[in-house]
C-alpha cells in the first residue's frame, strides 16, 4: 500500500511540475471587487490545491470529532442503563478504576 501511495503522490507531483513548466504565463485573479492579483497559472494552481488540502483536512477533523462524540454518547447511555463496561470493549481510565 505504501508503494501505491508513493506512486500516486509521485505522479501527481510530476504532472504538477509538467503543468507548471508549460503554463508559466501570468494570469489575473479577481479576489474581491477591485482587488486583482496577477501570478503565473502554476502558482495559482498550487495555491488552490493547498487551500483544498486544508479544507479536506478540516473536514476530516470535523468528521472524526463527530464520530467521537457519537461513540461517547452511545457508551455513556449504555453504561447509565446498566450495560457492563467490560462488554463495550474499552478499558476505563486508571483514575476511574476501582483497584
Amino acid at each position: 500500500m505504501k508503494a501505491l501511495n508513493f506512486s500516486l503522490i509521485f505522479l501527481l507531483c510530476l504532472a504538477l511540475v509538467l503543468f507548471s513548466l508549460e503554463n508559466s504565463q501570468p494570469t489575473a485573479i479577481a479576489i474581491v471587487r477591485g482587488v486583482e492579483v496577477e501570478a503565473p497559472l502554476a502558482v495559482e494552481l498550487i495555491f488552490a490545491m493547498g487551500i483544498g488540502a486544508v479544507l479536506v483536512w478540516l473536514f476530516a477533523l470535523l468528521s472524526k470529532l463527530q464520530r467521537y462524540v457519537t461513540y461517547s454518547r452511545r457508551c455513556t447511555r449504555r453504561v447509565s442503563a446498566g450495560f457492563p463496561v467490560s462488554r463495550l470493549g474499552i478499558r476505563a481510565p486508571r483514575h476511574l478504576s476501582r483497584s
